[in-house]
């Protein structure tokens, strides 16, 4: 990857020393194990760093190539995947989900124990992009939360057909377009594109986006030859030290699974996603490659929700300044966010504490890659996004 030098970007070498020593100082303070980050303006990254380990019990140091699970920064992927299909004319996002998924014809919405109600209209694709959709995780205390943890629908070694059948059976949280609820929508998302092409989402994916710009180590499964590529993953044990988790032979970007997660399955280098946010960036294009128009790329990092919504519903933990597009968080007002930003960014995060954000306005981009389960420490990421925007010299 060839590097611009931050007075080409415009930038302060000496708040990027800062930002550097930040990030060493959380490997340091023991908050991580690894931490890799990527910011890039006028069309070139101008910063890439890596920081602690990919594998410190063997001290294995954190490589430019080192592979990392992205969990839910598969959604914007998948997202744009949607959106071309709907550039393609192949589908339309005002389209009821049951047009391609039959089984959405039947759902019922959850009411209480004994009842549910009718649909006041269909769940569309839309909703599925705005996770409006009525659907959820099965990680809160709702009773539908818990109907999806008996069922097993996040169980990857299910096959789709398996999966749609027991997520069908079970009520929305909600009407549909009535409230945003994150939820298994994009995995859904994942399961229209495939039925649109015919072809599973890993073909699929790889065949619109991954193959087109050059993203050669993002994909559902690492191949043999690169499992010594791939970042260990860690949890906090009781005792508040970092360890790997438990049972790495069953991790399914190693062993391979049934239903590929448009929700949260894909791995990839720091590299290739900066190449998926710069085409975003680029509104659309990269090196002559072009997978969306800049309309639709706006029009996809445009506040979506209806009044009252609010993405995740918390202010205090700045998630208050945000709305939703179509597959990205949309920073709507910066004074309620508590880090550096600015007005219309836009990006989304992962479960192993994966962060990125595109900002058209100062024609920036971060990445912030590490692995660590469940998220909990983005406020170094977030440290890392105000950093970056205080190194800007305009």
């Amino acid at each position: 990857m060839q590097l611009c030098t931050p007075d080409q970007a415009n930038v302060s070498e000496q708040q990027l020393s800062r930002l550097d020593a930040s990030m060493q100082g959380a490997i340091d303070k023991g908050h991580l194990n690894g931490i890799q980050v990527l910011l890039a303006r006028r069309d070139k990254p101008f910063h890439f760093a890596s920081f602690g380990w990919q594998d410190k019990a063997n001290d294995v140091p954190m490589a430019t190539d080192t592979i990392f699970r992205i969990y839910s920064m598969t959604k914007p992927i998948v997202s744009v995947a949607t959106m071309m299909l709907f550039e393609e004319g192949r589908l339309q996002i005002a389209d009821p989900v049951g047009e391609y998924l039959p089984a959405f014809h039947n759902l019922k919405v959850y009411v209480d124990e004994n009842t549910t109600a009718n649909l006041e209209r269909p769940v569309l694709v839309r909703d599925l992009l705005m996770h409006t959709a009525g659907l959820t995780y099965g990680f809160d205390e709702h009773p539908v939360d818990r109907m999806y943890a008996e069922a097993h629908v996040l169980d990857r070694q299910l096959t789709p057909d398996e999966a749609l059948d027991r997520l069908c059976r079970i009520p929305l949280v909600f009407q549909p377009g009535s409230q945003w609820r994150y939820s298994i929508a994009t995995d859904v998302l994942g399961w229209v594109v495939s039925a649109v092409t015919g072809k599973s989402l890993g073909e699929s994916l790889n065949e619109m986006i991954f193959e087109p710009l050059g993203m050669k180590d993002t994909r559902f499964q690492v191949p043999e030859e690169d499992l010594g590529r791939l970042s260990v993953n860690y949890q906090t044990n009781h005792y508040g030290r970092l360890e790997s988790m438990p049972k790495p032979d069953r991790d399914p970007v190693v062993t391979g699974v049934k239903t590929e997660s448009g929700g949260g399955g894909l791995v990839g280098t720091t590299a290739d996603y900066f190449r998926f946010a710069q085409m975003l960036l680029n509104e659309g294009t990269l090196d002559g490659v072009r997978l969306l128009g800049p309309r639709t790329v706006r029009y996809m990092a445009t506040d979506h929700l209806k009044k009252g919504m609010e993405v995740f519903g918390n202010a205090d933990g700045g998630y208050g300044a945000y709305g939703f597009g179509l597959g990205f968080r949309v920073l709507k007002t910066p004074g309620r966010h508590r880090h550096l930003s600015g007005v219309g960014e836009y990006g989304w995060a992962g479960a192993a504490n994966t962060y990125f954000w595109i900002d058209p306005n100062a024609d920036l981009l971060g990445i912030f890659m590490s692995q660590l389960m469940p998220s909990g420490l983005h406020d170094v990421a977030r440290m890392f996004q105000s950093q970056a925007y205080a190194a800007l010299n305009d």
